[in-house]
């Protein structure tokens, strides 16, 4: 064969290349080098397109045969590094790399390449020197810019010299669209989301159809909580190419933050449809079942892929989550230590642990914990965060109130901290500021998770006004607190004010404040244009409740009970005639159950000797724990059976009416025991609440409720001791007949 046929050959494989026919290219290359097995430049095409479709060890066997050939075709000697840098052999990549500048010391490419091998072993210094050495030689080529720019992104505090390389490549080639999307998503870490914003806008300018560009968008778009507008990014991204994972899974994500979980499950389920081993989504799976209340659908899925992924960090930290959820504590503490075993003691894992130490009680580890992280990352206010509400519930209030201030000095957007400082603020009687921070309560969790019922209608500001609804928003306690606030509000309103109310306490409040309109707060019940006004229920207190004195207008009793069902319960209890004590230990709300609960065996002892009737009023599953108590101690509880303590919610209010007193915990009993007017004494621990405030041996809110606090922390015996002494005295002067 003569020179021409051969060159002929070589340049038909080259124009096949640069055409983008790889497939066709390969097979004639192979068929080429059988025809001229010692042309280099053919192996090392072969080899160049083997790497363009991944095929790196073929690539990498193809490059070696041409060095045998030539071993000073340097251009081979950068091309096999790449290879192996690809193929996340970087030290082997290394040592071709700089038998490539040995033989030509004036090769810029194979300088940024040696970049990238060094990048990836770690040794930054040496890589940006690399980089360094390329725009040297050829101050025109990008790639060194953008490279240097993620070396120096990577580097604590080298935000600048970043941003002032990607700039750099900007002028070289404004239109590059892997630098701008390169750029843009190092401006997205950086939180500069409107500029990060813009040059993903430019690539999509350019190119409609970028579908990364669009996933990108949209993701800048979820961090600025612009929901309908990371959908629609999401969404485009998909229309393009609806078979990718990553624009699925964040829309899902999406869904996520948006609460509405029903959705979120569906898309994620799609995204496992498609790849089950896709981690982020079963992360996010995880999460999402966690949200929905559904702990245990979140540890089954987590556990199962655990058993193939047992080093996978972000399962474990999900795990921690969902065990945490379901007030797992101890279980959530092994998992998080695995964490710190994988990944050592970064910031995140060490505030997990402190988290779950609080939880347990153990706020001495939650303090060591929580400094320890803030120490390792002084960026990491969440931590911070953490300490301050240990603080708080250590008693240390000014302390706490500290921690806050500084962190808003710095960051003074944070709305968590805010929030955390209205409750701080509250607890201390500190009203009106308390009540101002207290609206922070819409921008964190749970409070996002509130659907407002008019979200077009302007808020209510507590002057005369047509058409007000005002509606529930929080649990069953607080609503029984601010329904004390109704009457004022309805005066204020001018008498034209509708209530949206939990569906258990309408004929009670129906009762209670007859002409006032009360509708059950499900689906449907409220018609938006009656409505000119609205206002969640716990915003009137920062209307009405603004000082101390405001709470002269407290009324003793502002709940009714049906009288008639009172007597009916009496007769069916058998108790005419005899002194009733209502007794509840227990609070079932997640996150305060170890501070706000005891065991009947521990509460129920100071009632021993006493002639009179204890009533559970317990609701729960409690049975076996009365059956327990009886047993052990003689002492009997008893149980109204036509009663459902939880669901029938007017029947509670009936059965505290006939008690002569009420002593229970922290709970929806004791809330409702003080809207009746009944006397109650409440056993509070030692985290005070803004409810109940510090020190007080009296209630604001419920003038005929009486304060028992811990002294110390989960103490509870000084408690018990105080109100058994008590007891014997009423015993003496009340229940004695």
């Amino acid at each position: 064969m003569n020179q021409a046929l051969k060159d002929q050959r070589v340049q038909e494989l080259i124009s096949l290349y640069n055409n983008g026919d790889i497939k066709e290219c390969l097979l004639r290359a192979k068929k080429v080098a059988k025809i001229y097995p010692e042309e280099p430049f053919v192996f090392n095409l072969i080899g160049v397109v083997s790497a363009s479709i991944g095929s790196y060890e073929e690539a990498i066997e193809s490059y070696k045969r041409a060095l045998k050939i030539n071993p000073n075709y340097f251009e081979v000697y950068n091309n096999l590094g790449v290879a192996l840098n690809d193929s996340k052999k970087p030290k082997d990549a290394i040592s071709y790399l700089r038998k490539a500048l040995k033989i030509n010391p004036h090769y810029p490419e194979a300088y940024n390449n040696l970049g990238n091998a060094l990048k990836e072993i770690e040794k930054l210094d040496q890589a940006i020197e690399s980089y360094e050495n390329a725009i040297k030689l050829n101050p025109k080529f990008i790639d060194p810019y953008t490279n240097l720019a993620i070396v120096f992104a990577s580097k604590k505090n080298e935000n600048e010299k970043a941003e002032y390389y990607f700039k750099k490549a900007l002028e070289i080639s404004p239109e590059n669209t892997q630098n701008n999307l390169t750029f843009a998503n190092h401006l997205y870490h950086q939180k500069l989301f409107e500029r990060s914003k813009e040059l993903l806008f430019s690539i999509i300018k350019q190119n409609p159809y970028h579908s990364e560009s669009w996933n990108r968008l949209g993701l800048c778009h979820l961090e600025q909580e612009n929901y309908n507008a990371a959908l629609s990014n999401f969404e485009r991204a998909l229309e393009i190419n609806s078979n990718q994972i990553e624009p699925l899974n964040n829309k899902g994500l999406t869904f996520y933050k948006k609460n509405d979980f029903k959705k979120a499950k569906e898309v994620f389920l799609k995204v496992l449809n498609l790849d089950s081993e896709y981690i982020e989504a079963i992360n996010n799976l995880g999460r999402v079942y966690t949200a929905m209340g559904l702990p245990d659908n979140a540890i089954e899925i987590l556990s199962s892929k655990l058993k193939s992924n047992a080093d996978n960090t972000k399962l474990l930290s999900c795990l921690v989550d969902a065990y945490a959820r379901q007030q797992s504590y101890i279980e959530a503490l092994d998992c998080c230590k695995k964490v710190i075993d994988l990944e050592g003691e970064t910031a995140s894992a060490l505030n997990s642990l402190g988290h779950l130490y609080h939880k347990i009680g153990d706020y001495e580890k939650a303090e060591i914990n929580f400094k320890k992280a803030f120490k390792l990352d002084k960026n990491f206010s969440r931590a911070l965060v953490n300490l301050s509400i240990l603080k708080h519930d250590n008693g240390y209030y000014l302390e706490a109130e500290e921690l806050m201030n500084s962190i808003l000095a710095k960051e003074p957007d944070r709305k968590d901290v805010k929030n955390n400082l209205g409750y701080l603020y509250l607890t201390l009687g500190k009203f009106k500021e308390g009540w101002e921070k207290y609206e922070y309560r819409w921008k964190v969790d749970p409070g996002d998770k509130v659907v407002w019922p008019l979200k077009d209608k302007p808020l209510w500001d507590g002057k005369s006004a047509s058409g007000v609804l005002l509606w529930r928003e929080q649990g069953i306690g607080d609503d029984i607190i601010f329904l004390g606030l109704v009457p004022e509000a309805y005066e204020k309103a001018g008498k034209d004010m509708t209530v949206l109310i939990d569906p258990r306490l309408v004929a009670m409040c129906e009762r209670s404040m007859p002409g006032i309109e009360f509708l059950p707060a499900v689906k449907g019940s409220v018609q938006e244009d009656r409505f000119d006004y609205h206002l969640p229920m716990g915003s009137l207190p920062r209307l009405f409740r603004s000082s101390e004195e405001d709470f002269s207008k407290t009324r003793e009793s502002y709940l009714k009970a049906d009288m008639e069902r009172v007597e009916v319960l009496r007769k069916e209890l058998g108790v005419e005639g005899k002194k009733v004590i209502g007794i509840s230990w227990k609070s079932f709300k997640s996150l305060n159950t170890t501070k706000k609960s005891m065991d009947l065996e521990q509460f129920g002892r100071m009632f021993d000797g006493l002639d009179v009737v204890l009533l559970n009023l317990q609701y729960g599953d409690v049975n076996e724990e009365i059956r327990a108590f009886t047993k052990g101690t003689g002492i009997e509880v008893l149980q109204c059976s036509s009663v459902n303590l939880k669901e029938d919610l007017d029947g509670l209010g009936a059965l505290i009416a006939l008690c002569d007193l009420v002593v229970s915990t922290s709970n929806v009993t004791i809330h409702m025991a003080g809207a009746l007017g009944k006397e109650a004494w409440v056993l509070l621990p030692f985290a005070a609440s803004f409810w109940w405030l510090i020190e007080r041996t009296d209630s604001l809110w419920y003038p005929t409720v009486k304060l028992y606090r811990q002294k110390s922390l989960q103490d509870w015996s000084e408690i018990l001791k105080n109100i058994e002494a008590q007891l014997k005295v009423e015993h003496i002067n009340r229940f004695t007949n």
